[in-house]
C-alpha cells in the first residue's frame, strides 16, 4: 500500500482528474498484490468491485496547502515572469492591458505569460517532490 501511495504522490501532478487516478492506482496496486505467489485469496480479482470514494478531501485544507505552494513557487521566480503573472492573475489585466502597462507587443505578453507559467508549474512541482 505504502509503494502504491507514494506512485499516486510522485505522478499526481501528471494527471487532471487526480481522484480517478487514485482509484485506479489503488486497484491496480490490490491487484498486483492479489497475483503475488502466497498471498491468500479470499475471492476472485475479477469480482472485485469498483473502488468508490465517499470521503471528500477537506477543502479549506486543500486550498491553503496550494495557496501557500504556488506562493512560494512564484517568490522563486525572476521579476519579469512573477509581474506579468500577477498583472493576469491577480490584477486579472487581459493581454492588451498588460501590452499596454509594460509596453511591449501583445505577442510578446502571451508568449512571456506561456513561459512564467511553465516555470511557475515546474516550481511548484518541484516543491511537491
Amino acid at each position: 500500500m505504502h509503494a502504491t501511495l507514494l506512485s499516486v504522490c510522485l505522478h499526481s501532478g501528471e494527471r487532471y482528474d487526480f481522484e480517478q487516478f487514485f482509484l485506479r492506482s489503488v486497484r491496480n496496486g490490490v491487484y498486483s498484490w492479489y497475483r503475488r505467489a502466497g498471498n491468500v485469496r479470499t475471492c476472485a480479482i475479477d469480482s472485485i468491485p469498483e473502488p468508490a470514494c465517499d470521503i471528500q478531501p477537506d477543502d479549506q485544507y486543500v486550498r491553503f496547502e496550494t495557496q501557500v505552494g504556488v506562493h512560494k513557487a512564484l517568490c522563486t521566480l525572476r521579476d519579469d515572469d512573477r509581474q506579468v503573472l500577477m498583472l493576469s492573475y491577480f490584477d486579472e489585466l487581459s493581454d492588451l492591458e498588460i501590452s499596454e502597462r509594460l509596453g511591449i507587443s501583445h505577442a510578446a505578453v502571451r508568449k512571456r505569460l506561456q513561459r512564467a507559467r511553465e516555470k511557475l508549474e515546474e516550481k511548484f512541482l518541484q516543491q511537491c517532490q
